[in-house]
C-alpha cells in the first residue's frame, strides 16, 4: 500500500558544531571510521555504519540533518548546499540551540510535510514508514484486511521518523493480530531513538489490536482496540487480546523517555468501539 523502503543515508555520527551564514545555517560533521559501538544495534541490523560523508550516488539537496542525541536533540533542518564529502553542510536555517560536540546526527533523504486524510485502503500490504519521514499527518485512514500501519525508524542507515501524527484512524489487519498501529525504532542501546514526537490520538483497532509507540516525547491518547473475536472465519484470532496501553509506562526499552499515555485501552468482550471512521 505505502512503503518508504529507504534510500541510503549520507552520514551517521558526531558533529564539531553548527553556526549561521546570514539567514542560512551550517553544520560541520566530525567524520570517523565507523559509528561507536554504543550507537550500533537493532535499528541498523547490527551493522557497523561508516560515519564518513557519502552521497551514495543520490542527490543530497533537500535532504535532512536530524539531531538524534545530545545538544539540540529532535531538531531537523534541510540541506540547501553540500559538496560531498566535505564536512560542512549549508542548511535552510540555523540550529537553535547551536549544536556542539555532544550532538549526534543522521543525514538522510527527506520525505516530509505529507498529509493523508480520509483515505480507505483494503486487501493489501502495509502502510509503513521505514525512515526519513518527517512531519506527516495521517487522519481518517481506514484499513481493512491489510497489513496495518507502522513506523520502523532506522533502516540500514538509521534514518528517523520524526513528528508523525496518526489520528481518527481505523485499522483492521490480516497480519497476526487484527489491526495495529505501531511505532518503534532505536539506534543502539539507550543512546537515541529513531522515533520522536509521535502523536497517536483517537485511533481504533480491530480484534486483538496493537496500538503503541516506542519513541521519545510522544503521546498516545484515546486509542482503543477490541479484545475479542466473534467471527474467526473473518480473519481475527480467537481469543485475541488487544495490546493498547492504558497508562504511561514506568520504563521503556533502549532508554527511551517521555511517553505519555491516557484515556485509552482495550475494549473488552465485543462492545462497540468509540465512534470513528468505518
Amino acid at each position: 500500500m505505502v512503503t518508504l523502503d529507504t534510500l541510503l543515508g549520507y552520514y551517521f555520527g558526531p558533529v564539531r558544531g553548527s553556526g549561521s551564514n546570514g539567514t542560512r545555517g551550517t553544520v560541520t560533521l566530525d567524520p570517523c571510521d565507523e559509528v561507536p559501538s554504543e550507537a550500533k544495534g537493532k535499528g541498523g541490523g547490527g551493522k557497523v555504519v561508516p560515519c564518513k560523508p557519502t552521497a551514495n550516488a543520490q542527490s543530497v539537496l533537500g535532504g535532512a540533518v536530524a539531531v538524534m542525541n545530545g545538544t539540540g536533540a529532535g531538531q531537523v533542518r534541510r540541506i540547501v548546499a553540500w559538496t560531498v564529502p566535505q564536512p560542512t553542510i549549508t542548511l535552510d536555517e540555523p540550529f537553535d540551540p547551536p549544536l556542539d560536540s555532544s550532538s549526534f546526527v543522521t543525514v538522510s533523504p527527506y520525505w516530509g510535510r505529507i498529509i493523508w486524510e480520509n483515505t480507505t485502503q483494503q486487501d493489501g500490504g502495509h502502510f509503513q514508514l521505514y525512515g526519513a519521514a518527517f512531519d506527516w499527518v495521517i487522519r481518517g485512514l481506514t484499513q481493512k484486511r491489510i497489513g496495518g500501519l507502522m513506523g520502523i525508524g532506522g533502516g540500514p542507515w538509521f534514518e528517523p521518523n520524526h513528528r508523525i501524527e496518526v489520528v481518527d484512524s481505523y485499522v483492521e489487519s490480516h497480519w497476526g493480530s487484527n489491526g495495529f498501529i505501531e511505532a518503534g525504532g532505536q539506534c543502539g542501546s539507550g543512546n537515541c531513538t529513531t522515533m520522536r514526537y509521535w502523536v497517536l490520538r483517537r485511533n481504533r483497532g480491530g480484534h486483538g489490536a496493537g496500538i503503541g509507540v516506542v519513541g521519545e516525547d510522544s503521546l498516545m491518547e484515546g486509542n482503543h482496540g477490541l479484545s475479542c473475536c466473534p467471527q474467526p472465519s473473518q480473519g481475527c484470532q480467537a481469543g485475541a487480546k488487544a495490546n493498547v496501553a492504558t497508562s504511561s509506562p514506568t520504563s521503556l526499552p533502549y532508554g527511551i523517555r517521555s511517553v505519555v499515555v491516557r484515556d485509552g485501552g482495550p475494549v473488552e468482550e465485543c462492545a462497540p468501539v468509540p465512534s470513528g471512521p468505518e
